[in-house]
């Protein structure tokens, strides 16, 4: 196939790159258009091997392209190049390139065609695409991890598969090695408070002693049956909600700030439910919560482990029902660091976006027949952000030291509503505020707990205007 512009005769594989150019990776080495569409090229240079990549600046499609130069030495077009292999993992599509080398050998390049991201590869005896161990360490690539655990899962004995001998925990060790393996995390964030490699204290086969306080400890429907005689013996707090004033507020800062003899206070991590710490060591930038405390503190070492022992085939943090509680060294800005508590709930995902569709949107959408706005798909994440709020106060709860008030320093779901894509949902915001109200009404154990809303945000005024009946004024001394 030519592309557009190229003049070529074809593409051909496996390819030998040609290109005098000498670039980092990931750097735009030209560019050209053709009619109204507009073509970037990059170098991407891995190992010994090197090779081009075109993205079309209207679709942000990548693909693999076998550069043509004119006269100037300039880029004016290229030959598609053919894949040998292609997947779809998680809404992201994966092609495989056969590259020759200078000295004849012959390699594999995964390109995500959609972010551009580039490894090395080569063919498992399972005949699933898989990073070449090499170059594993520090790289990210979800996608073919688990393709090649679920292979090797089904694949029957003699076929080059486990045939049932090999356990699910061995290949999630595998995969928690390399995709979470810490090394990313001082890699890609240039951040001067980053924890160093000594504070962050991974251990290797990410399994924790239940004595380490960072042990996860996992609340479910059955402690929250168990709370009522547990909540007789805290403290009620004058005022149930607080709402800070400032933009610019922090949980971990609120919660160091709350920290007393009097309080025991827990910071509520937005978790996402199949991935521990999310995108917090995939080498991109992100922003989220749980990203930004993993980057910054040792939780990931408390997702990890429940990720390392969790049920075959099942999200490590089942939405809404469960949590985990741990206790964490949390490093701030000015080079302080101190122990917080973590509260990890994952709460429903209704996202959707061109690369990315929630696992609850999915469900909405068919159930609901797309119409993420009916009345009927609201009610339904209504019930779940009960679920939700009633998972988080239990948790609080169970954890608080007797004599204390619970304090739990919340975040309102932001991201997981962008339904479009881009902008929150603030409707589906006002329901989870509701979905706490009603929680709070219907169970008084849940009145004992001080929530904090540590930053003011669009979302956070929402709940603000929501929960206002409940606020207790709060005692005047004498």
């Amino acid at each position: 196939m030519t592309l557009p512009g190229a003049g070529g005769a074809g593409a051909s594989s496996p390819i030998r790159p040609s290109s005098p150019i000498e670039v980092p990776i990931q750097k735009i080495v030209d560019s050209y258009k053709h009619k109204d569409q507009k073509y970037e090229f990059f170098k991407v240079e891995l190992g010994d091997i090197s090779i081009h990549i075109q993205k079309n600046t209207r679709s942000s499609r990548f693909r693999f392209i076998n550069p043509r130069y004119n006269e100037g030495g300039t880029i004016s077009g290229g030959d598609l190049t053919d894949v040998v292999g292609n997947y779809t993992m998680d809404n992201y599509n994966y092609d495989i390139c056969e590259v020759l080398t200078d000295s004849g050998n012959k390699k594999h390049i995964q390109l995500n065609t959609q972010t551009g991201t580039c490894r090395l590869v080569e063919k498992t005896p399972n005949n699933i695409w898989a990073l070449v161990p090499e170059l594993a360490a520090g790289s990210a690539l979800k996608a073919v991890r688990a393709l090649e655990r679920t292979a090797a899962a089904k694949a029957p004995a003699g076929a080059g598969g486990a045939g049932g001998e090999q356990t699910i925990d061995k290949n999630d060790q595998r995969y928690l090695m390399t995709t979470l393996n810490p090394k990313n995390l001082f890699k890609m964030n240039k951040s001067n408070y980053t924890m160093t490699k000594g504070e962050l204290k991974f251990n290797t086969d990410f399994k924790l002693e239940s004595g380490d306080s960072r042990y996860p400890k996992i609340v479910n429907d059955e402690t929250i049956t168990k709370i009522q005689e547990k909540a007789e013996k805290l403290t009620k707090p004058d005022n149930q909600f607080t709402f800070n004033n400032y933009e610019n507020g922090d949980s971990m800062q609120e919660a160091a700030n709350l920290q007393s003899d009097k309080a025991s206070v827990f910071i509520m991590n937005p978790a996402n439910a199949t991935k521990p710490g999310g995108g917090a060591c995939d080498g991109n930038t992100h922003h989220a919560m749980e990203e930004n405390i993993c980057r910054n503190s040792d939780l990931l070492s408390s997702l990890a482990h429940k990720f390392n022992t969790r049920e075959k085939n099942k999200p490590y943090l089942p939405t809404a029902t469960q949590a985990i509680v741990s206790t964490n060294t949390y490093k701030f800005e000015d080079g302080s660091m101190t122990d917080l508590n973590f509260l990890s709930i994952a709460s429903p995902d209704l996202k959707k976006s061109e690369h990315h569709t929630g696992y609850h949107r999915k469900e909405f959408d068919k159930k609901y027949k797309n119409n993420i706005d009916s009345s009927e798909a609201k009610e339904a994440y209504k019930n779940l952000m009960k679920q939700y709020w009633t998972t988080a106060l239990a948790a609080t709860i169970e954890h608080a030291t007797e004599g204390t008030t619970p304090v739990l320093v919340a975040t309102p779901p932001g991201d997981y509503l962008k339904t479009d894509g881009t902008n929150i949902n603030n409707d589906y915001v006002s329901i989870a505020a509701q979905a706490l109200k009603e929680v709070i009404d219907n169970q008084e154990s849940f009145q004992k707990v001080q929530i904090v809303f540590a930053r003011q945000t669009a979302q956070t005024n929402i709940f603000k205007n929501v929960l206002t009946d409940f606020v207790v004024p709060k005692k005047t001394s004498r």
